[in-house]
């Protein structure tokens, strides 16, 4: 049974596939608008030249990926137990979140992220729930809030700040 034989059989079936076209190179995969948030260091002689070596990886790395677009850096300083107050690039990575301008966050790690397991989650909780929901993926561990089941989440989210899991 030929191609064409089947598209007619499966269009008689279904009109609505009637004009579909049904070769496999017209599927586009989507493309991801991704972003990268960084937490950089606070030393004025390194920030500059730590800002510029984190923009270049990201635009490689993402740029890397056939599905996705680079959107963008969001680099806060990396004061350790400062508060989320002075995290202005991440609320205004969120605000462009909530715009519908990116789709997936790239990370370091977990406390690139965040100071504290709490506040890891609380963003995480408030970055899934923006509708559509904005993924985040960290490097060091290779894990996305995305695709990664909750409670497998949940156990490297604990082991990345160190907690007893089981």
């Amino acid at each position: 049974m030929g191609r064409n034989h089947a598209n007619r059989i499966v269009s008689e079936i279904d009109p609505i596939y009637a004009n579909k076209d049904w070769e496999p190179e017209s599927f586009q995969p989507p493309t991801y608008r991704v972003a990268a948030y960084a937490r950089v260091s606070s030393d004025k002689r390194d920030h500059g030249c730590s800002l510029e070596s984190r923009q270049h990886f990201y635009e490689t790395a993402i740029g890397a990926q056939p599905t996705w677009k680079f959107v963008g850096l969001y680099a806060d300083d990396g004061i350790l137990g400062a508060s989320a107050r002075n995290h202005k690039e991440f609320d205004r990575m969120v605000a462009d979140c909530k715009a519908d301008k990116i789709d997936l966050i790239v990370v370091k790690g977990f406390s690139s992220f965040s100071n504290r397991v709490t506040d890891c989650l609380d963003k995480v909780q408030l970055l899934l729930s923006i509708n559509p929901p904005v993924g985040i993926y960290f490097e060091e561990s290779q894990v996305c809030s995305f695709i990664t089941g909750k409670e497998n989440f949940l156990i490297e989210v604990a082991k990345a700040w160190g907690l007893k899991v089981g």
